[in-house]
Formats: structure tokens, C-alpha cells, sequence
């Protein structure tokens, strides 16, 4: 049951990433060099492409930190204790 708490406060601690930007890079008009360096090492990287309508998941794992980037669209995190309970909804959409 703890372990169950712990990953549905993980999911409630979602953050937001903010890249520093190479000023630099926008003056020739191409566009940004955005990066951004994660703190601990990424051990999977994964492409998504899910058409409108289509759901994804339904799964639990351990946790473990994951990062998604929307590119394009928008979607939602929803996460849940595998006991029931209140569900936890995070709505997502490109450039937020």
C-alpha cells in the first residue's frame, strides 16, 4: 500500500521542464537551440506516435522518473491506485 501511496504522489509532482536557450542561435533565423540536462542518467528513450482518439498505457511498473515531451497535439497523464480510488488526471499539450 505504501509503495502504491508513493507512486500516485509522484505522479502529483509532475514538473515542468524549462530549457535554457542559446540566445545565440536565434539571430541567423533558423530557429533556438533549447537544451535541457537531466539530473540522473535516461536508462529508455521511447517514441510515441498515438492517433486521435486511441489510448495508451494501462499499465503499472515501479517507479522510476520518465519524461515525455507532447510535439505535437495534446493528451493527458491519468494515473490511479491499482486498489481504485480517485483518479489523477494531468492534462498535456505542445509548448506547456
Amino acid at each position: 500500500m505504501t509503495e502504491q501511496i508513493a507512486q500516485r504522489d509522484m505522479y502529483r509532482r509532475l514538473e515542468v521542464l524549462r530549457p535554457s536557450c542559446n540566445v545565440a542561435t536565434l539571430k541567423d533565423g533558423r530557429g533556438a537551440v533549447m537544451t535541457w540536462v537531466p539530473p540522473e542518467p535516461i536508462v529508455e528513450w521511447n517514441l510515441i506516435d498515438t492517433r486521435d482518439g486511441m489510448l495508451r498505457g494501462m499499465h503499472w511498473h515501479p517507479p522510476f522518473v520518465e519524461y515525455l515531451m507532447v510535439v505535437d497535439g495534446y493528451g493527458a497523464i491519468v494515473s490511479q491506485d491499482v486498489d481504485g480510488g480517485p483518479r489523477d488526471v494531468t492534462v498535456l499539450s505542445k509548448g506547456r
